[in-house]
């Protein structure tokens, strides 16, 4: 098997696993998701997510295959360059998205700590300083063939990885250590924060994993490696959307049930009129 049938396949292989995962999940989408008011931000975090990893990952697959199959398409060289540096800028910004959610569960699991607030502020900013580095220090070459977009991966994706790994990393540690630092934590709190245990721990090693061998690849300069490329949307699209969904479910079910304290948003209000709770999201 040739490399570049390897990587047709494994990018027709995740964007069937992205539409699979969707339609495993469009029905909590729907009703946890599409319900809520337009002004709610998760709201259009999560469809910014989930349909911009979609829509990336099509781009991709079809591109690809005209390469493969030699077309005879007329691309300047200059959108070719464009296309390789955004390709790890839109990584990073639909990353973030799902990792300002991650934070802010944990930063209301701290109560509103300001210290990890401004901590987090910090790590974003890092991360994203990091990327911009990694791409200005490796732009592409004026004369970019069509066929290199298919056979190199940005080394910038080097720089990228790395700070998420470590982002990742910090996430993962602070809800730990409030878990276990808390040594008796309320009924109403132990639920949710399992959740936020068990989800932020599968996001995390999902997305290390990937990151990681991302990263390897990238500086072995391996011809397989852009195959790391379409895991890596495939993996912020499920864990991204599967994070928030889980969450808003749980948020749902604990209203119904009894009066909790709401670590699943950040503000809630009850309405005594309606017997409902109104989360501002």
């Amino acid at each position: 098997m040739t490399d570049e049938s390897l990587i047709i396949q494994s990018g027709v292989a995740s964007l069937t696993f992205m539409v699979y995962d969707h339609l495993l999940t469009l029905d909590d989408e729907v009703d946890t998701i599409w319900s809520k008011p337009n002004k709610s931000w998760l709201k259009w975090t999560f469809i910014g997510t989930r349909y911009s990893c979609l829509a990336i990952q099509m781009i991709k697959c079809v591109l690809d295959v005209f390469i493969v199959a030699r077309a005879d398409i007329d691309i300047s060289a200059f959108l070719l360059r464009e296309w390789v540096m955004c390709q790890v800028v839109l990584n990073m910004i639909l990353l973030t998205a799902v990792e300002v959610v991650l934070m802010l569960r944990v930063y209301a699991l701290y109560d509103k700590s300001k210290r990890i607030a401004v901590s987090f502020i910090c790590i974003l900013l890092a991360r994203a300083a990091s990327t911009v580095t990694g791409v200005l220090l490796n732009l592409p070459p004026h004369n970019i063939r069509l066929c290199e977009v298919l056979e190199v991966i940005p080394a910038s994706f080097f720089y990228f990885g790395c700070a998420t790994i470590a982002s990742q990393l910090v996430i993962l540690i602070l809800t730990f250590s409030k878990y276990y630092t808390s040594a008796h934590l309320s009924q109403s709190r132990a639920p949710i924060v399992s959740l936020l245990i068990r989800d932020g721990t599968i996001a995390f090693f999902t997305l290390f994993v990937v990151c990681s061998a991302t990263a390897v690849m990238t500086v072995l300069h391996s011809p397989v490696a852009p195959v790391t490329d379409f895991w890596l949307l495939a993996a912020i699209s499920s864990s991204g959307c599967r994070v928030i969904i889980n969450m808003q479910r749980l948020s749902v079910e604990e209203y119904t049930q009894t009066t909790v304290f709401p670590l699943t948003t950040l503000c809630t209000d009850y309405d005594p009129q309606s017997e409902s709770y109104e989360i501002d999201d």
